[in-house]
Parts: C-alpha cells; sequence; structure tokens
C-alpha cells in the first residue's frame, strides 16, 4: 500500500531572509515591491526548497522506520510499504505535520493500492505503472497540432519538449531522438531588418566587437542584443567586413539573429521526429511493470581505440557456463562516409563515440547467446571511457557524433529487448578489452581468446541493425528458403 503527500504551496513557505530582499524586487504601477517569501518563478526557490524537502524526508524515514520507500519529487511526497503498516505510518505522518504546523493539500492525499503521483498511476498491489489515457491524448494532439506546419513558437516546443521528457522517463529508447527539438529550441532564427542609406555610416558605434547591438541608431527598431549575420546578403564575420560591403542608393537590409525572439523553425529533422513519436504513441501500450529487468549473470567488457584514420573496437562476453564470445574489428573513415556519418578525420577526436560503438557491440555478441529471442534482461558492462559510460546508462547527449551512436543503440536494445549497465574501470585494469582493441589481426589473439569464437562485426550490419532470419539450431532443416532483408 502506498501513501501520497502534498506540500501546500511548497515555495512560497520558505521565508526569505530581510538582506537578500534585493534580488525580489518588481515594479507595479509605478510603485516598487519585494517578496518576502521565494516565488515559484525565482531559479534559486528550488534550491532552497529541496534543502529543506531533503531534511523533511530524512525526518520522515527516522518516524516511519520500519521497512518502507520514501520518495520526493518537488514537493510530493510518496510513500511505500506493506499493507499491515502502511495506515498506521500515514496516521503518524499526518500527525506530525499537524504538530509542526506543516501544511499540506489533505485534497491530493492518497492512502490506497493506486496511487495518482506526478502525473501517473502506479498501482503498488499489481506491480504495474499506468500512464492516464487523458495524458496520453493529451501528448498526441499536441503532437499533431506542431506537426502541422514549420513554423512555431518558443513557448510551443518548450511544451513539447517538457510532455516528451516525462513521458520518456518510463520508455528512456525514446529520449534520445528528442534532441532534434532542443536544436531547434536553440537554434534562433534571423529576421531582416533595415536601416536608412544616410545611417550607415555611423552603424559601426552600435555594435560591439562580437557583432552585437548594443545601442539602437535613431528611428530604427533594430533588437538590442540581436547579433548581425549579414549586410545585404553578404555575411558579416567580424567588425572590419562592414567596410567590405557593397552599398547602393537604397534601404540597406540587415540580417539580425534576436536571442529574445519567440519564433522558431522546426527542422526537417525535428518535423521526421514528431511523426515518428504520433507514430508510437498513437500505439503505445498504456501500462508498464514496476519490476526491473534481471540482471544477466555473464561478465562483459569493451574498449576502443584511435588514431589517424583508422578506430578500432574489441570486447568479449563471458556467460555464466564460462562460455566466451570475442571481437575485434578496425574501421577506417571511409567505411564511416559510406554509411553517411559525418565523422572528424581525426578519429581520435571522436573516441567516446567508438567506445560507445564498442558498447552496441556488446549487445550484438551477447544476443548470440539467445538465438531467435528477445531476452528482457540486463547485461552489466566495463568502460573505461566516462563519456561512454554516462552517454550508455542515461542514453542522452546533445554532443555530436555521440548522439546518433547513442541513436543505434537505442535501437538495437529495444530490438532485443536487453538493456545496458554500463560501470567505470580503470583504464590499466581494462586489460582484456584493451588488448583486443588494440589486437592487429594477424597474430594469435591476446589472452588466450580463441578464433572459433570469435564474431565477426562488418560495419555496416552493426550500424544498419537488420535483423535477417536464421535458423536455430543451424543444422535445422526447412523444405523452403529463408527469405533475404
Amino acid at each position: 500500500m502506498a501513501f501520497s503527500l502534498d506540500i501546500k504551496a511548497a515555495h512560497k513557505r520558505i521565508v526569505i531572509r530581510d538582506e537578500e530582499h534585493g534580488l525580489l524586487g518588481f515594479t507595479l504601477q509605478g510603485q516598487l515591491f519585494f517578496y518576502r517569501v521565494a516565488p515559484f518563478g525565482a531559479t534559486f526557490s528550488a534550491a532552497w526548497w529541496s534543502r529543506l524537502g531533503g531534511w523533511m524526508l530524512r525526518f520522515f524515514h527516522f518516524l516511519i522506520w520500519w521497512a518502507h520507500i520514501a520518495l520526493l519529487y518537488v514537493d510530493d511526497f510518496l510513500f511505500y510499504q506493506t499493507m499491515t503498516s502502511m495506515p498506521l505510518s500515514a496516521t503518524m505522518i499526518c500527525l506530525i505535520c499537524q504538530i509542526t504546523n506543516i501544511p499540506v493539500s489533505w485534497s491530493k492525499c492518497e492512502l490506497a493500492f493506486s496511487i495518482q503521483w506526478i502525473g501517473w498511476k502506479i498501482h503498488f498491489r499489481s506491480g504495474f505503472i499506468e500512464i492516464p489515457m487523458a495524458k496520453l491524448t493529451k501528448f498526441l494532439g499536441y503532437l499533431r497540432s506542431i506537426g502541422r506546419s514549420s513554423r512555431t513558437s518558443k513557448r510551443n516546443l518548450e511544451k513539447l519538449i517538457g510532455l516528451a521528457l516525462w513521458l520518456t522517463q518510463l520508455w528512456p529508447y525514446m529520449r534520445i531522438w528528442i534532441r532534434h527539438w532542443y536544436h531547434d529550441l536553440y537554434s534562433i532564427p534571423a529576421t531582416h531588418y533595415s536601416i536608412d542609406n544616410g545611417d550607415w555610416r555611423s552603424f559601426a558605434s552600435h555594435l560591439d566587437e562580437n557583432l552585437t547591438i548594443i545601442s539602437r541608431p535613431q528611428g530604427t527598431a533594430l533588437p538590442l542584443g540581436g547579433r548581425l549575420l549579414a549586410v545585404r546578403h553578404q555575411n558579416i564575420q567580424q567588425k572590419s567586413d562592414l567596410a567590405k560591403v557593397h552599398l547602393s542608393n537604397k534601404r540597406i537590409w540587415l540580417r539580425i539573429r534576436d536571442p529574445a525572439s519567440t519564433k522558431r523553425t522546426l527542422s526537417p529533422a525535428s518535423l521526421r521526429i514528431v511523426q515518428h513519436f504520433i507514430q508510437w504513441v498513437s500505439g503505445l501500450s498504456p501500462m508498464k511493470p514496476l519490476t526491473p529487468k534481471q540482471y544477466w549473470g555473464g561478465t562483459a567488457a569493451a574498449d576502443a581505440c584511435a588514431s589517424g584514420t583508422t578506430c578500432e573496437i574489441g570486447g568479449f562476453v563471458t556467460s555464466p557456463t564460462g562460455k566466451t564470445y570475442w571481437f575485434s574489428e578496425i574501421y577506417s573513415h571511409s567505411d564511416f562516409i559510406d554509411l553517411g556519418v559525418e565523422l572528424d578525420p581525426e578519429m581520435q577526436r571522436s573516441i567516446s563515440s567508438f567506445e560507445t560503438l564498442a558498447q552496441i557491440a556488446l549487445l550484438f555478441v551477447t544476443a548470440r547467446f539467445f538465438p531467435a529471442h528477445r531476452m528482457p534482461i540486463c547485461m552489466k558492462s566495463l568502460s573505461d571511457n566516462t563519456g561512454a559510460e554516462s552517454g550508455s546508462n542515461k542514453l542522452w547527449s546533445m554532443t555530436y557524433p555521440l548522439s546518433i551512436f547513442l541513436e543505434r543503440l537505442c535501437l538495437l536494445s529495444a530490438m532485443l529487448g536487453m538493456e545496458i549497465d554500463v560501470s567505470h574501470i580503470a583504464g590499466s585494469e581494462n586489460i582484456l578489452a584493451d588488448d583486443l582493441s588494440r589486437w592487429d589481426q594477424i597474430s594469435q589473439p591476446p589472452h588466450n581468446f580463441q578464433l572459433c569464437d570469435r564474431i565477426r562485426i562488418p560495419l555496416p550490419e552493426l550500424w544498419n541493425i537488420r535483423r535477417t532470419p536464421m535458423l536455430v539450431p543451424s543444422n535445422a532443416s526447412i523444405p523452403w528458403t529463408l527469405p533475404t532483408v
């Protein structure tokens, strides 16, 4: 059974010291006012409340004492305990809130087997979490609305991203695709403005060295803080370029990017992802088990190295029974170009991406232990690269090219039904995988790895992630030919 507790107007319960009121001033009808409490919109309000909320959570832990789970999200508490104990614990919590004058939104409190908490419907007794259909319908409608045109507003795009981030907490494989919307959110479109020919001589004095507008020429509406990009379709890189502009006797048109602009443009990639999400949400089951995937008992590690225009990945997977598969492959810069992946010719600069590719190969090889099956397991892996470790666990990055490698990891994980949990290992201890990723492909494999256990992984097969029909066992006989994909 569970119990939810909501603190009423939590941020506004934080009283600000008199000497700090200067941070909270605002004007209304010509008069100056100051907040005495932390308003919800202030950036520091959450920090102050988090300290108090964290203390309250620790206090409730001590109060309940018996085996339980207690969570806090902003100002919403959730407690989970056995059915025989939870009613008593909930009563104690309510009593202590009354005694200490902790303001509670009683209408939002619930004591039940199913709790509505931060938007989710959590069924504790049945062991699953449910998305209310109203939420799904709202998100689907918003996707269809924003997908009708490439033009939108900053507010609409932020709302779309917020809803998508909330939903993908349960489906993390879908989160990596949101990066396209983030890119458009921070890609501020430029707008054309004009000035009179007679204002041109003094125009440079209204710019700083970064081509940012610091003052307006008289009679113009140029945006303060905007950055000059071009004059009469001639790109401007630095202030000295203004003297090279070819002028005429007509008005001079300027292309300026205004950081305060509320307009945004969806790229073709973002519109494609909108349609992708529409298709996904339309067929999405509103329920997901609370039980995490079981850890697989095998061991795995991978590593990568890069130099010049080549990179090499290597790693191994050992099952609980002792069976080992391993891989070691060298890929060139041209191999990635043929697949449409733009990389720096000096491939060492993309080493985190290749470390992530090695983790993808681990999943690929682990699937050989379970041919023709989707296995709901989580595989523990080791990596000595912090970028690959963080990206593989969070399944999120805005950095190119790491982001597109994480897309491939998400696709393969979803296809195989397997998750990967990457832990850090010191480079000096990652000897087996390190040597496999530096093998010359000619001499005997290092550390007594057998060639018969080697899995060859062509880059197109690893990158495109297409599953082909196969016979299990391989010596089985069928009266027809397997289809090709």
